[in-house]
């Protein structure tokens, strides 16, 4: 057991996901939550420590095979298949994970100098210094939107629904209910995506006493 628990914790600590000769890291990805999942560490009162080191050298949300399947089936709509437009990618795992996918993704970040600043992040992709606004502006033609775990101020939920015309809009975090703030979200976000979406609700795999959550939304008076 302690040999699978290091074998986990390097993970972590080689300060990236392995790649293979093909350069894909979805079977060392699937083999880190594989192993995860069989040790109980997601659903351990204790995580919190491995949390920490998960968020800050992969990312703040999991993904799965599951969630990354259902954002492809989600983009999929009309047997077409629609770009996707990250805004706030941190260090693009999310992103990497879709494209090997299959899915066309477009990650930007307005925070990546601090990302490469810190000596045990990695870039998973190549990830395009912007803010939300000019990542929008920018790539005005994109149909899909997709925001991970962003705590948005109200400056930012305002200009983002001011700007983003296109009719889809993935959001991962924390659900809200009666439209109450979240760590994930502001109130006037929660409230501006519930008047101009339909959302779908669905559960994502996460740590114990995280409610995480993918929201599918797609705009009311969609063309």
């Amino acid at each position: 057991m302690n040999i699978i628990v290091d074998s986990m914790e390097n993970y972590l600590t080689d300060k990236k996901i392995p790649e293979d000769q093909n350069g894909h890291i979805t079977p060392a990805y699937n083999k880190l939550l594989s192993t995860l999942t069989k040790l109980n560490k997601f659903q351990d009162s204790q995580s919190w420590r491995l949390r920490s080191e998960f968020t800050q050298l992969l990312s703040w949300s999991i993904p799965s095979n599951y969630s990354i399947n259902l954002i492809k089936q989600f983009v999929n709509i009309d047997a077409y298949d629609l770009t996707i437009l990250e805004i706030g990618s941190g260090n693009g795992l999310w992103a990497r994970l879709l494209k090997e996918a299959g899915l066309c993704v477009i990650s930007t970040d307005d925070n990546i100098d601090s990302i490469i600043n810190l000596q045990e992040r990695y870039f998973y992709t190549n990830v395009e210094k912007l803010n939300a606004i000019n990542a929008i502006k920018k790539y005005n033609d994109i149909n899909v939107l997709m925001l991970c775990w962003p705590c948005s101020s109200d400056e930012m939920t305002t200009d983002i629904f001011n700007h983003f015309i296109g009719d889809f809009i993935i959001y991962i975090g924390i659900p809200s209910y009666n439209s109450i703030e979240t760590p994930t979200a502001t109130s006037n976000f929660i409230k501006k995506l519930e008047s101009e979406f339909d959302i779908e609700y669905h559960p994502n795999f996460t740590w114990k006493e995280v409610n995480d959550c993918i929201h599918f939304c797609t705009r009311k008076n969609k063309k």
